[in-house]
């Protein structure tokens, strides 16, 4: 019976020994694997082309008079600086200015013709129209009386001579005054006649043909004094804008040809920015892409304004023009230039958390909330230093940086912070 109780403690003694154990295993779970977390960041910023550039005005002007003549004064030195519309230089214009007042003189006739046939007669000439037609018809009414009269003078010395009673030459001399008595009312309806016409005339007015010529008239004589004062103008140079004086080839006094540029002008705008970029990059490269400029005040903003069609054979390149507000470098200036900055997808991480194995390049993720890693893939688009960007992977993902080799996708991890202590 005692051994019996013996071999019960025993197995009891046993039983509680592994239990005992148990409870110490779970009380002391297996220690995770210590690793470094890196977070993946924003990749840098590149540019379709990084390089310097030269400044130059955004405008040149070579100006000449358009006609030869003698210079008779010059009103700008190279350095000044002209405001547009300025006179720069005149020609001796006598000439000119004579044809010109000739032209106005026949334009003032010529206009005074035509308003002349377009308001038709004046007040006077229509009332002595009037008066002379009434006149006229005052003479028709006496001539008519007198007709009568000598008609029936004539009738009654038919009868008297028929009779005896008076001689042939009286007879004859009544016959002859009725003749005259016709001749003048036909007279007098004659000037009654015109002078009716000319009253419809001055009523009337000018005839349509007679305004239509008036009116060509005064065109021509616009047209010329528009000629002659085109011909006036083109004596003197005027800047074409605000710029400055770059160089002078005439002098008062000297000769002038339309086939010699009298003066050579910069843009007084801001200038603008030449770069010659290399043919692989101008695919990158297009009318208002963005530029920074990099001089002595800072950076400054502008955009692409023109490119040339095709690259230079020899330096395989091609001048891109960037329109630039407010740059302060002068023309001649050699300046930095950055075109189309961008920054690429993906995210930038250490190049030693990335793993390679059977189904290629990965990394291990951190989740935070299960203190876990996940194996993700990922593709290096490149590497620089001792950091690489990658696709598939956003910035702000935790990323194993050290360590990755004792892990396996699942494990849980124990994150050792940068300044030594550790994250649970």
């Amino acid at each position: 019976m005692k051994e019996a109780l013996i071999k019960l403690g025993g197995l009891s003694l046993a039983a509680v020994g592994l239990v005992s154990c148990a409870h110490t295993a779970q009380a002391n779970p297996p220690e995770r694997t210590a690793v470094n977390i890196a977070v993946a960041a924003q990749p840098p910023q590149r540019a379709a082309f990084s390089g310097t550039g030269a400044v130059i005005a955004a405008h040149t002007y070579n100006v000449a008079f358009e006609i030869a003549g003698r210079v008779r004064s010059v009103g700008y030195d190279v350095g000044d600086r002209v405001e547009r519309g300025a006179v720069l230089a005149s020609l001796e214009a006598n000439d000119q200015t004579i044809a010109l007042r000739a032209a106005q003189a026949r334009l003032l006739g010529a206009a005074a013709t035509a308003q002349k046939t377009d308001g038709g007669s004046r007040v006077q000439e229509r009332a002595s129209a009037s008066d002379a037609l009434a006149t006229a018809r005052a003479v028709v009414d006496q001539a008519r009386a007198a007709l009568a009269l000598a008609s029936s003078n004539a009738r009654r010395a038919d009868v008297l001579f028929a009779d005896g009673d008076i001689a042939a030459q009286a007879h004859d001399q009544t016959v002859a005054a009725e003749r005259d008595a016709q001749s003048r009312l036909v007279a007098a309806q004659a000037q009654a006649a015109s002078a009716q016409a000319q009253r419809s005339l001055v009523d009337e007015g000018a005839r349509r043909e007679d305004r239509a010529t008036a009116h060509a008239e005064e065109l021509g004589a616009r047209a010329a004094v528009d000629a002659a004062a085109s011909s006036l103008a083109k004596t003197a140079i005027v800047a074409p804008a605000t710029s400055f004086v770059l160089t002078r080839t005439i002098e008062p006094g000297s000769e002038a040809s339309p086939a010699t540029a009298a003066f050579t002008l910069t843009d007084a705008a801001a200038p603008d920015v030449i770069v010659a970029v290399p043919e692989n990059a101008l695919p990158n490269v297009h009318v208002g892409t963005r530029a920074r400029i990099h001089d002595l005040a800072g950076d400054v903003a502008g955009s692409v304004l023109r490119i040339e069609p095709a690259a230079d054979p020899t330096t395989r390149t091609a001048n891109v023009r960037i329109r630039v507000h407010a740059l302060r470098a002068r023309p001649g200036a050699v300046i930095a230039v950055t075109l189309g900055e961008s920054r690429s997808g993906g995210a930038v991480i250490p190049l030693g958390a990335i793993s390679t194995d059977a189904s290629g390049s990965g990394v291990f993720v951190y989740d935070p909330a299960t203190q876990r890693v996940l194996r993700r893939r990922v593709i290096v688009r490149r590497a620089e230093g001792d950091e690489a960007i990658v696709a598939d992977l956003a910035p702000g993902t935790q990323v194993v940086s050290l360590g990755e080799h004792l892990v396996h996708s699942g494990d849980r991890v124990r994150v050792v912070s940068a300044i030594g202590g550790t994250h649970e």
